[in-house]
């Protein structure tokens, strides 16, 4: 989930606000320039329990096998990071989801396998070792994922095996069901675009949050509050004053404003697949509209202080699916406004910026449907051909190596063509025919390129 910042200036929601929207029409020469700036082992698990999220009897558990070998390794793992490398290899590349376009927004990635029809979400904490946020299978993946379940299957034989979806959002084209070991969900029409899948670490304490009230109680402090926590969250975000926790799993979500004032409070969300005590006498789940005025009186403390949300009838890992599912299909939306087609109709670039995160050039098929590559911190750049892209690379965050760098569509590889001395700023100015210039240190350098009539592969000459 996500969540606005909503003590923010108008000024820099008017800067955010333009500098999203700003085109990438600028060009040199036909040039694109970009703007810079319970105790239950999970060990040996063969079986799947589904249940109903608000307890409804109607729906019986289905017992369902399961074989797939990345899911029981990750479970008999707790799905910790440190599984992945022995199963898939190598990730390929990272991909930035497209969070960090929001004011506020949390920086998160993918971890690409896209040979292998996989994209990994880790968790982004404080602990040493993170653990597996979400998976999204598509196409690409040949495997079942669960029993008779795989990227080939419809809708209704999904539900032949799983039974009446725990959720679903006809506008999304949404099923979902919450098992024993993950939550699993299910997106498309006749038939799957994507299968996600989200962990469920349920072995946790689970008094945590009842010590950490206890503890703001006798403090006031809210970053006090935040340290009494689990440190495993899965995600966080803020700024200087303002900070919050998503623990989605677990049904929790913490906003936290602290600047040294009277006015520091902790705003607290609880949803209905929270398991645990709050206070000494309130364990959830219990379904009661009046809760929150029961722990503000148990804990002694204002609602100035700690203003306690309750969304008992929401999961909070569904609506994070939704969202995430909602970013796909406005990435889509603009990649087919905005987009730029490759001259041989194979691969489709969009340009993206945030203040958070700088410029990046996001790479996809030629169906659009996913995406292959994203490239971080281009100033510049232009198609040489329909194959190969090139763009220099500022980025100041160290994420990527500084250069002139052209990019392979058909092979899916990157190729430095010039090296940035010193970390010192390089600019792609031109390409005049088979000469591409660029500038570095106030001196001017050119490199001839052609292009090998057998095979197409580029041939560069310094």
């Amino acid at each position: 989930m996500k969540k606005n910042i909503m003590i923010l200036s108008i000024g820099l929601f008017l800067v955010v606000t333009i500098l999203y929207f700003i085109p990438n029409s600028l060009k040199t020469r036909e040039l694109k320039h970009t703007n810079e700036q319970s105790k239950e082992s999970l060990t040996h698990i063969n079986s799947l329990n589904t249940f109903k999220v608000e307890g409804d009897n109607k729906i019986k558990p289905t017992n369902a096998s399961l074989d797939n070998r990345l899911l029981k390794t990750l479970i008999d793992n707790n799905w910790s990071e440190t599984c992945i490398a022995s199963i898939l290899g190598n990730h390929e590349t990272k991909i930035s989801r497209p969070t960090d376009l929001e004011v506020s927004g949390p920086v998160l990635y993918y971890q690409t396998y896209y040979n292998q029809g996989i994209k990994i979400q880790l968790s982004d904490n404080t602990t040493e070792t993170q653990h597996i946020y979400c998976l999204i299978f598509n196409s690409n993946y040949p495997e079942d994922i669960l029993p008779n379940i795989n990227m080939s299957s419809g809708l209704t034989q999904v539900q032949d095996v799983l039974g009446e979806p725990h959720f679903s959002d006809a506008e999304l084209h949404l099923i979902g069901y919450k098992l024993k070991h993950f939550y699993v969900f299910f997106r498309g029409n006749n038939t799957l675009e994507e299968i996600s899948v989200y962990s469920r670490r349920y072995k946790y304490d689970k008094n945590c949050l009842n010590t950490a009230l206890k503890r703001y109680a006798d403090t006031g402090i809210p970053s006090e509050f935040v340290q009494a926590l689990w440190q495993d969250f899965d995600y966080s975000s803020g700024n200087s004053t303002y900070t919050y926790y998503n623990y989605d799993s677990r049904g929790v979500f913490v906003e936290i404003t602290e600047s040294g004032s009277l006015q520091d409070y902790v705003t607290l969300s609880l949803y209905g697949n929270y398991i645990g005590s709050v206070t000494d006498d309130l364990t959830l789940p219990q379904k009661n509209s009046a809760l929150s005025d029961s722990i503000n009186s148990t804990l002694g403390l204002s609602t100035d202080k700690l203003f306690i949300n309750l969304l008992l009838d929401e999961d909070m890992v569904f609506n994070c699916e939704k969202e995430r599912i909602i970013e796909v299909n406005e990435i889509q939306k603009r990649l087919l406004e905005d987009g730029e087609l490759s001259s041989d109709g194979k691969t489709r670039l969009l340009y993206l910026f945030s203040m958070y995160t700088g410029n990046r050039l996001k790479l996809y098929n030629e169906s659009n449907s996913e995406i292959f590559d994203e490239i971080w911190g281009v100033t510049h750049y232009d198609w040489l051909n329909g194959r190969y892209l090139i763009y220099d690379k500022n980025y100041r965050k160290q994420l990527c190596d500084n250069g002139i760098f052209v990019y392979d569509c058909y092979h899916k590889k990157e190729i430095k063509i010039a090296e940035s001395i010193h970390e010192t700023e390089i600019n792609l100015l031109s390409i005049d025919r088979d000469i591409i210039q660029y500038k570095q240190n106030s001196e001017i350098h050119t490199i001839e390129h052609s292009f090998n009539k057998e095979n197409g592969d580029i041939i560069l000459i310094h």
